[in-house]
């Protein structure tokens, strides 16, 4: 039985990035998070720091958004 893995591709502005997480900030509902690298991958995708962050599907309801 083969598995399958969802991916949520979140596209929004990094803030800082550390050797462990990157801060991830959503323009469309101006909240911010950290995204730990352990279960992202990080594409910069223009200039000004836009990036496509993709996480697995178990982590997505993990994230803790704050406000901005």
């Amino acid at each position: 039985m083969a598995q399958t893995t969802v991916l949520y591709y979140l596209n929004g502005f990094s803030k800082a990035k550390t050797d462990k997480a990157v801060l991830f900030f959503d323009p469309a509902t101006n909240r911010q998070a950290w995204i730990p690298a352990s279960v992202s991958t990080v594409k910069f995708v223009g200039p000004d720091y836009r990036v496509k962050v993709t996480v697995p599907g178990w982590f997505f309801n993990k994230i803790n958004w704050s406000a901005v």
